[in-house]
């Protein structure tokens, strides 16, 4: 009995596995063809034959139409669905919140905002769900809806000329953002991610992103300091994100911010945490993510300029790679992940084909 118990969860393993590097395939290269598959994930023909055989019956592959011609099946391109469903997020500025839907092909479909000003949380989950059906309605007669698959929520800092020597303001605090995701969670009974800024796995998304076609020590050890509400500092080392207590992120704001320090301690203090994580783990660049604000200079600006001043000596630096993060770019890396998420939680739901 258990014997069987332990070759069936192997068997499934592996279905999970093969289901996850097809998909991955074809996310990370665009429409490739069941022969082009093979070659690109090392698994057999026939296997690939019938990993995908299952996922469009499942609707999570379909057959590139455009470019069928009289050619065997196996070079036919093939491209995620993007009927397969529907992706939300939420954009949460101080002032205003911003709805988007996207197909499985990353196209938005719909975009809709409105200022916060008055409304309390149960007012942003009952608009945001009136949208949603709304939309659902209308999608339905155009032939565009798919079934809501995942939201993600990403939170806008704030930031003043008057804010200039302290981190960027969340405009929710941390219980009335519990409140918002427990309420749309009973609403919606979909999968609900959230980020800051370009926190967390953002970092990662972007900047594998920017260097997929550099595949050298700058992409595989790095460090990734993002600059939002938090200060979050992510590291790969081989290719691989390194774990920390609170996971493949840390808050190191509380060593850049203190209290009532001037900007040139603030920029001290960054150049000292850049130090240090130069000396406690093997990198080669450290990529600096943070928003340009006008009339706002950001500790990454001041920390360029003074070392362009010669004020501050980065010889023992790593390299250091400003990135400019905007709106978009936060929008359209979070819609991403959650279509990878989708993509592998289907993956999960059937174990049917190895």
């Amino acid at each position: 009995m258990i014997g069987r118990m332990m070759k069936q969860h192997r068997t499934q393993d592996i279905a999970l596995y093969n289901r996850q590097l097809v998909v991955q395939s074809i996310l990370n290269n665009g429409a490739l063809s069941r022969i082009e598959i093979a070659e690109k994930t090392n698994l057999s023909s026939s296997t690939v034959t019938r990993v995908v055989a299952n996922l469009m019956t499942r609707g999570v592959l379909a057959e590139d139409t455009r470019h069928i011609r009289t050619i065997g099946r196996s070079r036919i391109p093939l491209i995620i669905n993007k009927d397969f469903g529907t992706l939300a997020i939420i954009q949460i500025s101080c002032s205003r919140l911003s709805l988007y839907l996207f197909d499985m092909s990353l196209s938005q479909l719909y975009m809709s905002s409105f200022n916060l000003d008055g409304c309390s949380i149960q007012d942003l989950v009952n608009l945001t769900c009136e949208k949603l059906s709304k939309f659902k309605e209308e999608g339905f007669k155009k032939g565009v809806w798919g079934q809501l698959k995942s939201l993600g929520i990403l939170y806008e800092s704030k930031k003043s000329s008057s804010e200039i020597l302290s981190p960027a303001l969340s405009p929710f605090t941390q219980n009335e953002k519990n409140l918002f995701i427990s309420k749309l969670s009973q609403r919606l009974d979909v999968p609900i991610f959230e980020e800051e800024d370009s926190s967390g796995i953002e970092q990662l998304l972007r900047i594998d992103a920017n260097c997929i076609d550099n595949e050298n020590s700058k992409t595989l050890n790095h460090a990734a300091i993002s600059f939002g509400s938090k200060i979050l500092l992510t590291v790969m080392q081989d290719g691989e994100p390194v774990v920390f207590k609170e996971g493949i992120k840390t808050d190191i704001t509380s060593q850049v911010f203190g209290s009532g320090e001037t900007e040139a301690q603030i920029v001290e203090n960054l150049f000292h945490s850049i130090s240090l994580i130069g000396t406690l783990f093997s990198i080669c660049s450290v990529f600096l993510l943070y928003k340009s604000t006008q009339g706002f200079t950001s500790p990454v600006e001041r920390l360029i300029q003074f070392i362009e001043q010669g004020r501050i000596s980065d010889e023992k630096f790593p390299e250091l790679i400003p990135v400019v993060v905007t709106e978009d770019d936060n929008v359209f890396i979070l819609v991403n992940q959650l279509r990878r998420n989708a993509m592998f939680q289907d993956g999960a739901c059937c174990f049917d084909v190895y």
